[in-house]
């Protein structure tokens, strides 16, 4: 089995959950998801035989990546969306088209818009509440139009993780008549 050698994935922190299992993602630098091999088979109800269940799939479509754990460094196996794809429509059990759909329905559009599934806890959404309030303050006052594009493209990234409309960045600052 080979890596990716040009590819950096970076695992997201909150796991989402399938009938009781837990499957952690990551996401490399062009922004696609990638799933923890094992872990898919498990939510699938197929048995697990290390690499040798990956045999069938391109090498392409999936990577070694080693992590340190507290006990050690531990090698974790991801497959790609395709490589997902593969092993859930091949398999017979009906808990695989119900995995199939849910992760075509909810968990992979929702990676897509905001980077991550599930919800984040309660001081990670406070934390990026507040960087929103301070990235609006600077763009009321920011004349750079360099510096502008890059507060803009972050709100949007923040707002969409918030699950909230990107505000009319037009209007920010300005005094408006509400004709009262």
């Amino acid at each position: 089995m080979t890596t990716f050698l040009n590819a950096e994935l970076k695992a997201n922190n909150n796991p989402f959950s399938y009938s009781n299992t837990e499957i952690n993602t990551a996401i490399d630098e062009n922004g696609d998801a990638f799933f923890v091999a094992k872990e898919v088979f498990d939510a699938l109800e197929i048995a697990w035989r290390g690499t040798k269940s990956l045999q069938k799939l391109p090498e392409t479509w999936r990577a070694i990546r080693s992590f340190r754990t507290p006990s050690g460094t531990q090698e974790t196996i991801f497959i790609n969306e395709p490589a997902l794809y593969m092993i859930a429509f091949r398999s017979n059990k009906p808990e695989a088209v119900k995995f199939t759909q849910w992760v075509c329905e909810e968990v992979l559009p929702s990676i897509r818009k905001q980077g991550y599934f599930g919800t984040l806890p309660a001081k990670d959404l406070i934390a990026l509440r507040n960087q929103k309030i301070k990235l609006i303050q600077e763009l009321v006052n920011c004349r750079d139009q360099f510096a502008k594009s890059a507060y803009i493209t972050t709100l949007r990234n923040i707002c969409n993780q918030l699950g909230e409309p990107m505000p009319n960045t037009e209007l920010l600052g300005q005094q408006l008549e509400l004709g009262v």
